[in-house]
């Protein structure tokens, strides 16, 4: 059964046009001055001021699931004695009638064309996806075209039998979407754990008590203090104890302390890997992740 639309956020406002999030899983928008001359709302009719006061206009909100202006209201008299005031609202299937996709937030990311763009990086047919997932060639010709509804099991099967590839829903800030992009393959234990200990200099792969204490003697006694001196100054600061060949790559360092200040956890995580790689001694795991280990029950990555 085929629901009805329903608007579940309003995602932009721009004098005349609304975008919004309805429940089909669609971006749309929504020109409220062509809505209005196709409904036939003309000058005096309730709710035409929407469209002739900017400020007004911007004051739409989302209501039972649809637009409404709840500063633009009349008095309806139901009897003799009763009278009801509302505000002025559109119904949901209306403005889905007669609105069009937002390219620019539908476009975010084509999961058709995501699937399309993977299954031909390895060099696999419609055909052979499909065979794969026990479907047809139509049917996931039909999802690379985005003309047909792609539940999350399906869309499992189609990655993880179809394409062998594992795959991980992440989530990321407008903002900041790199970084936020990269630490949510970390789970909330870990990133809760790595920003309370974000400070201490023993996060940083290379600094062991001895290098610690030299640097404390210079008044650096966190990653933030770290991060904010030039190498060449790092350099005199520590030849000026020993020589700079005894520590361990102490040109990473102030990288490290710049990642883990900024909280880029899965960056430190990858450069100290790659460090650790180089030296047949140790395993390849991170310094952060080996301390958060045995710290936090090995709760550090959302995926296996």
């Amino acid at each position: 059964m085929k629901r009805l639309p329903r608007i579940l956020k309003i995602i932009k406002i721009s004098f005349p046009n609304i975008t919004c999030a309805f429940n089909t899983a669609e971006y749309r928008r929504v020109n409220v001055i062509k809505l209005f001359d196709r409904l036939g709302i003309q000058e005096g009719d309730f709710g035409y001021e929407v469209i002739k006061n900017r400020q007004l206009f911007n004051t739409v909100s989302l209501e039972n699931n649809s637009l409404a202006w709840k500063n633009l209201t009349e008095v309806i008299k139901i009897s003799e004695k009763e009278q009801l005031e509302t505000f002025f609202h559109l119904d949901p299937i209306v403005l889905y009638k007669n609105s069009a996709a937002d390219p620019k937030f539908t476009s975010r990311f084509d999961l058709g064309k995501k699937i399309r763009s993977v299954r031909k990086r390895f060099k696999l047919t419609q055909e052979t996806v499909a065979e794969s997932i026990g479907s047809n060639k139509q049917y996931i010709s039909k999802i690379e075209n985005n003309k047909a509804d792609l539940e999350f099991k399906t869309l499992k099967k189609i990655f993880e039998l179809g394409l062998n590839r594992n795959f991980f829903i992440s989530h990321y800030q407008k903002d900041d979407i790199l970084r936020s992009h990269s630490n949510s393959i970390l789970s909330f234990e870990f990133i809760d754990w790595a920003v309370n200990r974000k400070n201490e200099l023993n996060l940083i792969e290379g600094i062991d008590e001895k290098a610690k204490r030299y640097l404390e003697a210079w008044n650096i006694k966190t990653t933030n203090d770290l991060s904010t001196i030039e190498f060449p100054t790092l350099l005199s600061l520590l030849s000026e104890k020993e020589s700079i060949g005894s520590f361990h790559h102490p040109e990473l360092w102030l990288i490290q302390a710049k990642f883990i200040t900024s909280e880029d956890w899965l960056n430190v995580i990858h450069l100290q890997r790659t460090i650790n790689a180089k030296n047949t001694k140790r395993n390849t795991y991170s310094k952060i992740e080996e301390i958060a280990k045995k710290e936090i029950n090995n709760t550090i990555f959302e995926v296996d």
